[in-house]
């Protein structure tokens, strides 16, 4: 029972419903009665303080997209983060949160699961999300906010970094510190917040008149070790690299750094490396990264607050939050040397 629910018995609006669980003036007396009456004969509780008020015992449902196995699961406590962000604000509002992880072949029978059941509404980790499952969250009918991913298809309430604006703060730190050759390592797994941080790169280029090196784009499998061996890979074939690197995220980053560090390049005086997340790793390597840090917290606050919103004021159109990043100066950035070395030829085995 949703408080959409409530006001059709009730033959009022949501948006009634909302202020008698407020405690709100500007509906009659009779009005507040009547829905005072099907409030606790459906297990709500009504407001007398004007504090936030929670269904007892209601359910909030977070389903954890997970296709590919290679994003979520591999970006360090990123996600983690977000997920006990949600939690934390849902029981502070009287809330239980249902974790669940769902794939593309699960997905549909998921949330038919979800319709038929009394969850209050459903917070979606749509990292890995494409436009075919997408459509599948069009006929929930059911109070719906998606994190990290922007879907920009979708009429859909959705909380997500600025990919773009964050990415093209990366860059003008670079540009600023006097790097004119940045190149940029992109996921072989593409997804739409990747997709919104290369084209943040490609702007950010163009706005400082930079000219774009098609050699000193690099393509790599997402993670640590993943893009440790692709990159390695990659320096056996490529020997101008450019004075700056910007990857998709911290892990990558990360990654990459080694297989530099392995190839006798040392970062950042021979490269500056850049990554994206703040991720807890990224401060504890050998050489600290550089980074623009992703505030997970205010995304979790923001995906619960907007699901509560929609709850007890449905309206037709979508809301989507987008949040800035900080950038966090650390060991893996520099100015560009005057000098550069080349990468050392690796013996045939």
């Amino acid at each position: 029972m949703t408080v959409r629910d409530i006001a059709r018995i009730a033959g009022v609006s949501p948006s009634t419903v909302s202020i008698v669980l407020n405690n709100r003036a500007g509906v009659s007396d009779q009005t507040r009665k009547r829905v005072l009456e099907l409030l606790d004969e459906y297990g709500y509780s009504s407001n007398r303080r004007g504090a936030t008020v929670a269904k007892i015992n209601g359910n909030i449902c977070f389903l954890k997209y997970n296709d590919s196995g290679l994003i979520p699961e591999k970006n360090d406590n990123f996600i983690s983060e977000i997920i006990d962000t949600v939690e934390v604000e849902s029981r502070k509002l009287g809330y239980n949160l249902i974790l669940t992880t769902v794939t593309s072949d699960t997905l549909e029978d998921t949330l038919k699961l979800v319709r038929s059941s009394q969850t209050m509404g459903v917070i979606f980790l749509g990292t890995c999300l494409h436009e075919k499952e997408s459509r599948l969250l069009t006929n929930l009918n059911v109070p719906l906010v998606v994190i990290d991913n922007y879907l920009p298809s979708f009429n859909m309430n959705c909380v997500v970094m600025n990919n773009a604006e964050i990415v093209r703060q990366a860059v003008n730190y670079l540009y600023k510190i006097g790097h004119r050759k940045i190149g940029y390592v992109r996921s072989k797994v593409r997804i739409n917040n990747f997709n919104e941080r290369f084209a943040g790169f490609l702007g950010a280029l163009d706005s400082h008149k930079l000219e774009l090196i098609p050699d000193h784009l690099f393509s790599v499998l997402p993670g640590v070790s993943d893009s440790y061996e692709d990159m390695k890979a990659i320096l056996d074939t490529h020997p101008e690299l450019p004075g700056a690197l910007v990857c998709d995220n911290d892990a990558i980053a990360i990654g990459a750094m080694r297989a530099l560090k392995d190839a006798g390049l040392s970062v950042p005086e021979d490269i500056s490396v850049m990554g994206f997340d703040d991720i807890v790793s990224a401060s504890l390597i050998d050489t600290p990264l550089t980074t623009m840090r992703v505030h997970r917290v205010d995304i979790g606050k923001w995906a619960v607050k907007l699901l509560i919103d929609t709850i007890f004021n449905p309206h037709p159109n979508s809301v989507k939050i987008q949040t800035s990043g900080t950038l966090k100066v650390r060991s893996s950035t520099c100015q560009p040397s005057l000098l550069k070395r080349e990468i050392p030829s690796v013996p045939a085995s």
